[in-house]
């Protein structure tokens, strides 16, 4: 999406991960859902926070996989600048893009049984 002029995306990494557990309720990643309950201030500036870590993931892992991309996250200041219709689209892609990337996308197959030595 665009934001300031600037195109922001969004990515769960790992790091992101261990971040956005930090503001959860007890630090607990599974509560994510939990965040988005409480005051409209604490909702909002929470949802900035959540909105500025996965867009540093995404802008992180562009500096891999593109080194020429320049640095740029999005800062919870600049998240909160922004009219509250452009913060809730944020919002909702920031977490369309947590569910999809939280999905495991890898089937393991049980381990096979080793035959008993004869």
């Amino acid at each position: 999406m665009i934001i300031h002029g600037k195109e922001r995306g969004f990515f769960l990494s790992t790091g992101a991960s261990i971040e956005i557990a930090d503001i959860c309720p007890d630090k607990d990643l599974k509560r994510v859902g939990e965040i988005l309950q409480g005051s409209y201030g604490e909702v909002t500036m929470v949802g900035a926070e959540f909105i500025a870590i996965m867009n540093k993931a995404y802008e992180s892992s562009l500096r891999y996989e593109q080194p020429d991309h320049p640095y740029d996250p999005i800062t919870v200041d600049e998240v909160l600048s922004l009219s509250p219709t452009v913060y809730a689209e944020a919002m909702q892609a920031a977490m369309e893009t947590f569910a999809q990337d939280s999905k495991q996308t890898v089937e393991v197959e049980p381990p096979k049984k080793e035959k008993a030595p004869q």
